[in-house]
C-alpha cells in the first residue's frame, strides 16, 4: 500500500539579506495610469525586489482568466463569475478548481 503521507525535503528558506536586485530585476508599473512608471528623464524606473513580488501579485489578481491568449488557463482569476455566487464561502472558493499541470 502506498504511503498516505509522502515525505519530501523542505526547500531552504533564504533571508531578505540574501536577495539582491540582480536576482529580481523588474520595473515599476503604474496601475492607475496603466503604463510603466518613468523617472524625470523619461526612463523606465527599476523596481526593488520586494516591489517586483508585490506587482506580480497584483497583476495576477487583476488579470481576468482566459482574457488574454498570451497566458495559460492557470493564470488569472474569475472575479466576474465569483461575484455572481450567492454566499461568501462560494465567492472565496470559486475558481480554485483549476488543474495545475
Amino acid at each position: 500500500m502506498a504511503d498516505l503521507f509522502p515525505f519530501f525535503e523542505v526547500p531552504k528558506v533564504i533571508s531578505s539579506d540574501e536577495i539582491t536586485a540582480k536576482q529580481f530585476k523588474g520595473i515599476y508599473f503604474d496601475f492607475e495610469k496603466g503604463d510603466y512608471r518613468l523617472d524625470g528623464a523619461g526612463r523606465i524606473e527599476t523596481a526593488a525586489p520586494y516591489d517586483v513580488w508585490v506587482q506580480w501579485c497584483l497583476k495576477t489578481v487583476y488579470t481576468q482568466r482566459w482574457a488574454y491568449l498570451g497566458y495559460s488557463d492557470i493564470v488569472g482569476v474569475e472575479l466576474e463569475e465569483a461575484f455572481k455566487q450567492d454566499d461568501r464561502a462560494s465567492k472565496e472558493s470559486y475558481g480554485n478548481t483549476a488543474q495545475w499541470t
